[in-house]
Protein backbone atom coordinates (compact mmCIF):
# COMPACT_ATOMS: atom_id res chain seq x y z
CA UNK A 1 0.00 0.00 0.00
CA UNK A 2 1.35 3.50 -0.88
CA UNK A 3 2.72 5.78 2.15
CA UNK A 4 2.58 9.24 2.44
CA UNK A 5 4.65 10.79 5.31
CA UNK A 6 4.02 13.49 7.22
CA UNK A 7 6.55 15.37 10.07
CA UNK A 8 5.14 13.02 12.81
CA UNK A 9 4.41 9.60 11.36
CA UNK A 10 3.16 7.83 8.06
CA UNK A 11 -0.14 7.02 6.98
CA UNK A 12 -0.97 4.51 4.52
CA UNK A 13 -3.11 6.57 1.55
CA UNK A 14 -5.79 4.13 0.05
CA UNK A 15 -6.95 7.00 -2.17
CA UNK A 16 -3.82 7.49 -3.73
CA UNK A 17 -5.31 9.38 -7.08
CA UNK A 18 -6.86 12.01 -5.01
CA UNK A 19 -3.56 12.59 -3.54
CA UNK A 20 -2.08 12.95 -6.62
CA UNK A 21 -4.92 15.65 -8.14
CA UNK A 22 -4.37 17.30 -4.96
CA UNK A 23 -0.75 17.79 -5.52
CA UNK A 24 -1.30 19.56 -8.18
CA UNK A 25 -2.40 22.44 -6.66
CA UNK A 26 0.69 22.54 -4.48
CA UNK A 27 3.39 25.65 -4.84
CA UNK A 28 6.41 24.87 -3.18
CA UNK A 29 6.86 28.73 -2.88
CA UNK A 30 5.00 28.36 0.75
CA UNK A 31 8.27 26.93 2.28
CA UNK A 32 10.62 30.51 1.54
CA UNK A 33 7.61 33.04 1.73
CA UNK A 34 7.47 34.60 4.95
CA UNK A 35 5.83 37.73 3.85
CA UNK A 36 2.47 36.18 4.37
CA UNK A 37 -0.08 37.25 6.63
CA UNK A 38 -2.17 33.99 8.04
CA UNK A 39 -2.68 30.87 6.60
CA UNK A 40 -5.45 28.21 6.49
CA UNK A 41 -6.09 24.73 6.57
CA UNK A 42 -8.07 22.74 4.30
CA UNK A 43 -8.72 19.20 6.05
CA UNK A 44 -10.18 16.56 3.73
CA UNK A 45 -11.80 13.02 3.95
CA UNK A 46 -11.12 11.60 0.53
CA UNK A 47 -13.23 8.63 1.41
CA UNK A 48 -16.29 10.59 2.67
CA UNK A 49 -15.48 13.55 -0.24
CA UNK A 50 -15.53 15.73 3.08
CA UNK A 51 -13.67 19.18 4.09
CA UNK A 52 -13.88 21.06 7.39
CA UNK A 53 -15.97 24.84 6.87
CA UNK A 54 -16.66 26.84 10.07
CA UNK A 55 -18.68 30.10 11.12
CA UNK A 56 -16.33 32.53 12.86
CA UNK A 57 -18.15 34.80 15.69
CA UNK A 58 -19.35 38.13 15.25
CA UNK A 59 -16.73 40.90 16.44
CA UNK A 60 -16.73 44.50 16.21
CA UNK A 61 -14.34 45.60 13.82
CA UNK A 62 -13.03 42.20 12.61
CA UNK A 63 -13.63 42.65 8.94
CA UNK A 64 -13.76 38.60 8.47
CA UNK A 65 -16.75 38.82 10.93
CA UNK A 66 -18.94 36.15 10.71
CA UNK A 67 -18.14 34.80 7.70
CA UNK A 68 -17.95 31.17 6.30
CA UNK A 69 -14.16 30.39 6.19
CA UNK A 70 -11.81 27.57 6.61
CA UNK A 71 -9.77 27.16 10.12
CA UNK A 72 -6.75 29.49 10.00
CA UNK A 73 -6.10 32.74 10.93
CA UNK A 74 -2.91 34.89 11.17
CA UNK A 75 0.60 34.06 11.88
CA UNK A 76 2.72 35.02 14.64
CA UNK A 77 6.08 35.26 15.05
CA UNK A 78 7.26 31.87 16.48
CA UNK A 79 5.83 30.56 13.06
CA UNK A 80 8.79 28.75 11.15
CA UNK A 81 6.69 29.13 8.13
CA UNK A 82 2.87 28.92 6.59
CA UNK A 83 2.50 25.37 7.66
CA UNK A 84 3.17 26.19 11.18
CA UNK A 85 0.25 28.83 11.08
CA UNK A 86 -1.97 26.32 9.42
CA UNK A 87 -1.35 23.32 11.59
CA UNK A 88 -1.23 26.07 14.83
CA UNK A 89 -4.29 27.63 14.03
CA UNK A 90 -6.61 24.29 12.71
CA UNK A 91 -5.28 22.75 16.23
CA UNK A 92 -6.44 26.29 17.88
CA UNK A 93 -9.79 26.29 16.43
CA UNK A 94 -10.79 22.66 15.85
CA UNK A 95 -10.02 20.84 19.47
CA UNK A 96 -10.95 17.73 17.91
CA UNK A 97 -8.01 17.15 15.16
CA UNK A 98 -5.21 15.25 16.30
CA UNK A 99 -2.15 16.36 14.44
CA UNK A 100 -0.64 13.11 14.52
CA UNK A 101 -3.72 11.75 12.24
CA UNK A 102 -3.31 14.11 9.11
CA UNK A 103 -1.24 13.64 6.16
CA UNK A 104 0.36 17.17 5.14
CA UNK A 105 0.50 17.33 1.21
CA UNK A 106 1.55 21.16 1.23
CA UNK A 107 0.55 24.35 0.60
CA UNK A 108 -0.99 26.49 -2.38
CA UNK A 109 -0.44 29.15 -4.06
CA UNK A 110 -0.61 32.85 -2.34
CA UNK A 111 -3.95 34.36 -2.21
CA UNK A 112 -4.40 38.03 -1.81
CA UNK A 113 -7.32 38.48 0.70
CA UNK A 114 -8.89 42.26 1.44
CA UNK A 115 -6.49 43.73 -1.53
CA UNK A 116 -3.11 43.69 0.21
CA UNK A 117 -3.23 40.41 3.15
CA UNK A 118 -0.95 37.27 1.30
CA UNK A 119 -3.05 34.31 2.91
CA UNK A 120 -1.68 31.07 1.97
CA UNK A 121 -3.40 27.34 2.23
CA UNK A 122 -2.20 24.25 3.07
CA UNK A 123 -4.08 20.89 1.88
CA UNK A 124 -4.12 18.04 4.79
CA UNK A 125 -5.95 14.38 4.46
CA UNK A 126 -7.45 12.90 7.29
CA UNK A 127 -8.68 9.38 7.40
CA UNK A 128 -11.15 9.24 9.77
CA UNK A 129 -14.05 12.42 10.65
CA UNK A 130 -13.68 12.69 14.27
CA UNK A 131 -16.91 14.53 15.71
CA UNK A 132 -15.73 18.07 15.95
CA UNK A 133 -15.05 20.44 18.73
CA UNK A 134 -14.21 23.56 17.76
CA UNK A 135 -12.89 26.89 20.15
CA UNK A 136 -16.25 28.41 21.32
CA UNK A 137 -14.42 32.08 21.70
CA UNK A 138 -13.86 32.21 17.87
CA UNK A 139 -15.67 29.76 15.80
CA UNK A 140 -19.61 30.18 16.27
CA UNK A 141 -20.17 26.35 14.67
CA UNK A 142 -18.35 23.79 12.73
CA UNK A 143 -19.35 21.47 9.95
CA UNK A 144 -18.20 18.27 8.19
CA UNK A 145 -19.30 19.36 4.74
CA UNK A 146 -19.78 17.33 1.39
CA UNK A 147 -18.25 18.38 -1.47
CA UNK A 148 -20.93 17.39 -3.69
CA UNK A 149 -23.18 19.51 -1.84
CA UNK A 150 -21.15 22.87 -2.27
CA UNK A 151 -23.71 24.53 -4.99
CA UNK A 152 -21.35 27.69 -7.31
CA UNK A 153 -23.82 30.48 -7.50
CA UNK A 154 -23.80 33.98 -9.15
CA UNK A 155 -22.37 36.14 -6.30
CA UNK A 156 -24.41 38.51 -4.75
CA UNK A 157 -23.34 42.50 -5.90
CA UNK A 158 -21.56 43.08 -2.65
CA UNK A 159 -20.11 39.52 -2.55
CA UNK A 160 -16.60 38.90 -4.24
CA UNK A 161 -16.13 35.74 -6.90
CA UNK A 162 -16.59 32.95 -6.60
CA UNK A 163 -19.79 31.83 -4.38
CA UNK A 164 -21.10 28.83 -2.96
CA UNK A 165 -23.82 27.77 -0.82
CA UNK A 166 -24.42 24.34 1.13
CA UNK A 167 -27.63 23.12 3.58
CA UNK A 168 -25.01 23.42 6.16
CA UNK A 169 -24.98 27.01 6.67
CA UNK A 170 -27.62 29.86 5.69
CA UNK A 171 -25.14 32.54 4.71
CA UNK A 172 -22.87 32.23 1.01
CA UNK A 173 -19.74 31.18 1.56
CA UNK A 174 -17.72 33.88 -1.03
CA UNK A 175 -14.16 35.88 -1.23
CA UNK A 176 -10.97 34.09 -0.01
CA UNK A 177 -13.09 30.79 1.15
CA UNK A 178 -14.73 31.07 -2.20
CA UNK A 179 -11.68 31.46 -4.46
CA UNK A 180 -9.55 28.62 -2.42
CA UNK A 181 -13.32 26.22 -2.76
CA UNK A 182 -13.27 27.20 -6.32
CA UNK A 183 -9.68 26.26 -6.77
CA UNK A 184 -9.95 22.89 -4.68
CA UNK A 185 -13.43 21.74 -6.40
CA UNK A 186 -12.09 22.28 -9.72
CA UNK A 187 -9.42 19.74 -9.32
CA UNK A 188 -11.43 16.99 -7.11
CA UNK A 189 -14.52 16.80 -9.42
CA UNK A 190 -12.12 17.12 -12.91
CA UNK A 191 -11.99 12.93 -13.75
CA UNK A 192 -9.05 13.99 -15.89
CA UNK A 193 -7.66 15.46 -13.45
Amino acid sequence: MPILRNRTTAVPVENMDIAIKLSKLIDETWCTNKDYYAAVAIVYNPENKKLILLERKEFPGDPWSGHIALPGGRKEESDKNSYFTSLRELVEEIKSINPREIIHLGGMKTYISRGVYQVIPHIYLIKNIPELIWSREEIERAEWIDIDELKEIECPPEKTPRCFTTNKFKKIIWGLTGRILGDLLSVLKNDEA
